[in-house]
């Protein structure tokens, strides 16, 4: 969407609208579509978490400097070594800031979906919930609660450390030259 300003125009709407939209009015209908299965459930988490994902990467992707894109212009570089070389080096930061937010959304989407849908061999965090709900055990749907808030800080807090360690050259602050010195070599062109 960044290499394509129409394309962010067209689709960036639908995003914006089904992110305001609730999961619950959306539930069932996405049953009488998918079914009850998991692929409801994927459905449902992916909803909800892909999001940030989306505007994070754009807004990494349209952030880089415009000293940089003109360098990169003047060695005649293509839209796609651009993209590649400059624009996402740039925009892992963000990219990864997006991966944390969903990562506790996802598990919120996980729950969600589990309630609704209700298939399956075992029972989840979302059924036991529920279950409890309904026969007024709050202490342990309480429990269930902290339960689900410590799975979404476990897995928020693997994607802060583990995949962006594989990507720690790209998510490194870029050092900051003075202006005079803007249109130095760059290292990002130096593997063209």
């Amino acid at each position: 969407m960044a290499q394509a300003a129409w394309v962010e125009r067209s689709i960036y709407p639908y995003l914006v609208a089904l992110q305001a939209t609730p999961v619950l009015a959306i539930v069932p209908i996405i049953y009488s579509i998918f079914g009850g299965g998991m692929g409801s459930r994927i459905y449902v988490c992916v909803m909800i978490s892909i999001f940030p994902i989306v505007t994070n990467t754009l807004f990494g992707l349209t952030s880089v400097d415009a000293a940089q894109h003109d360098l990169f212009t003047l060695r005649k570089a293509s839209r796609t070594t651009r993209l590649f070389k400059l624009q996402f080096p740039a925009a892992m930061p963000a990219i990864f800031t997006g991966f944390r937010i969903s990562a506790g959304l996802s598990v919120i989407g996980a729950i969600v979906g589990e309630q609704f849908f209700r298939q399956g061999q075992k029972p989840g965090i979302g059924i036991v919930m529920e279950q409890f709900r309904q026969k007024l055990r709050y202490p342990a749907m309480y429990g269930g609660l902290l339960v689900a808030a410590a799975l979404g800080i476990i897995s928020r807090q693997n994607a802060i450390t583990s995949v962006p360690a594989r990507f720690a050259g790209f998510a490194r602050e870029p050092e900051r030259v003075p202006q005079h010195h803007a249109f130095r070599a760059s290292p990002c062109l130096a593997r063209f």
